[in-house]
């Protein structure tokens, strides 16, 4: 009777704590569509601001013209049945993934974002495939199942190869790095590409900086608009393996970068500036987690 009592507790636990996220996920996409999105003849990005904050949004924003002081250069990146040229503009210390699509993770994949980021990547080096055929057909996925070993230690799914729950629904998890390469090695499998996915684990920035210089766009781990990671919360897989996880943890692509601050594809946020070193802080937080697809 202990036994069962202890795994009820668990679930509520565990229930309450994805709810919490859910709800905070959905406050961010919120704030996002009520943000300004007046064009005007001159491009502009929401600079995030680590420094202030206000109640429980840890952040504020202002509006900044693009540096526009940069040469441009042309990447040829070559596919078996299609070229694209995708437009790098470059300076002595800066670089910009400037033609890139971005797409959003709501309203289909409202947990989904690793996924979303993937699918822009992907777009960007001419393959034409969307977020919700991606999340659905290619990326591995497994029940949100949980309970309690005699030792008293959470057991749980593998949190890293696997995504945990729906992707579109908000009691969603989150996914790793795993799953990500999985899915896009099975999609480009499938059509036949030369290229694959590769994962990174505890990488440093200026590896990714690195990448954004030779015109590879990265898949990062992070938070929601690079705030500060939330409490976390955790479990064990059958092999003993510690899962964690955290209610604002987040997936977005890296496509940008200067000597203070680097820009980032964001499913919630569309195009967004951090500080140099509020991403190194949040990168690290997250393991230096990254996916790159590479010939």
């Amino acid at each position: 009777m202990k036994k069962i009592t202890a795994i009820i507790l668990a679930v509520v636990v565990l229930i309450g704590g994805f709810g919490a996220g859910n709800a905070y996920r959905s406050i961010c996409k919120a704030e996002a569509v009520t943000q300004d999105s007046t064009e005007s003849d001159v491009e502009k990005e929401v600079i995030y601001n680590s420094d202030d904050q206000q109640g429980e949004k840890a952040g504020s924003y202002e509006v900044t013209e693009m540096e526009s002081e940069t040469q441009s250069e042309t990447v040829a990146v070559g596919l078996e049945s299609t070229q694209i040229s995708a437009e790098v503009k470059k300076s002595n210390s800066a670089t910009q993934l400037t033609d890139f699509d971005i797409i959003e993770q709501y309203p289909e994949l409202p947990t989904g974002c690793e996924i979303t980021a993937l699918t822009m990547v992907m777009n960007y080096y001419g393959y034409q495939v969307n977020k919700v055929t991606m999340a659905l057909d290619y990326m591995p996925k497994v029940q949100a199942e949980f309970y309690r070993s005699e030792d008293g230690r959470l057991m749980g799914p593998d949190l890293e190869n696997f995504f945990v729950g729906d992707p579109t629904e908000e009691t969603g998890y989150i996914c790793g790095t795993g799953a990500i390469v999985t899915a896009a090695n099975a999609y480009l499998t499938d059509v036949g590409s030369d290229m694959t996915a590769v994962a990174m684990k505890n990488a440093q920035p200026e590896e990714l900086y690195d990448l954004i210089d030779q015109g590879t766009p990265v898949v990062i781990w992070c938070t929601i608009n690079m705030e500060d990671r939330a409490e976390t919360d955790s479990w064990y897989r059958e092999d003993g393996t510690y899962m964690e996880w955290s209610t604002n943890d987040h997936g977005a692509v890296l496509i940008g970068y200067d000597e203070d601050t680097v820009t980032v594809a964001d499913p919630i946020y569309s195009r967004i500036t951090v500080s140099r070193v509020q991403f190194e802080k949040i990168f690290a937080e997250r393991g230096g987690q990254c996916v790159i697809l590479t010939e």
